[in-house]
């Protein structure tokens, strides 16, 4: 089974369309792996295109510490912290719908999960922690720290590359395709069979 994932986008529509139309018809599945949201003023395009494509079983939209941080600002009332940085402008384009919007990303999946690879948006890191605890710092939202060696390939994005590239690390068998869209720089995918990187996106 082919495999096409997708980095951070941070609300970037352009590249982010045109990618999904150049590569999704070449493969089996479509993941993106979190931060879907933020930064930039065309999230609601963004989100609404992903909603679309997620009416077909071939897409897989996962959550990402931007999507957690939204959902604890409506959960808790107000988000200080996120909503300071970028939340306000993420509001005021999901106004609109808002409730909509936000069903949907409450029911985003924390991964996707193969014999041969795990995708998260973060990576498991390399200590004994819960990693699957939203809130934790080291879990698969939120880890920066180097990540542990999995019995099978882990892809992540979260923390953007140092070379701007797609990088992969044989230490923990792992590649990070976050090559820092929500900086400005570029948005990346991979393209994956069994646990074979075919191709590099960007």
């Amino acid at each position: 089974m082919k495999i096409l994932i997708i980095g951070d986008v941070h609300g970037y529509f352009q590249p982010f369309q045109p990618l999904i139309d150049r590569y999704a018809d070449k493969v089996d599945l479509v993941i993106q792996l979190g931060d879907l949201i933020d930064r930039v003023p065309s999230t609601k395009e963004v989100l609404d295109l992903a909603i679309k494509l997620d009416q077909e079983d071939k897409y897989i939209f996962l959550k990402g510490n931007h999507e957690f941080e939204l959902l604890l600002h409506h959960e808790s009332g107000m988000n200080e912290h996120w909503y300071i940085q970028m939340g306000k402008q993420t509001l005021e384009q999901l106004s609109d719908n808002y409730e909509y919007y936000i069903n949907w990303l409450s029911h985003r999946p924390l991964k996707f999960e193969t014999d041969d690879i795990l995708v998260t948006h973060a990576g498991t890191a390399n200590i004994e922690t819960d990693y699957w605890d939203e809130d934790n710092e080291h879990g698969i939202l939120w880890d920066r720290l180097p990540l542990k060696r999995l019995n099978k390939f882990q892809i992540h994005g979260h923390t953007p590359t140092e070379s701007g590239e797609v990088e992969v690390d044989q230490q923990s068998n792992s590649c990070n395709i976050d090559t820092g869209m929500g900086l400005g720089n570029r948005l990346s995918g991979i393209i994956i069979e069994d646990d074979k990187i075919m191709k590099i996106i960007s």
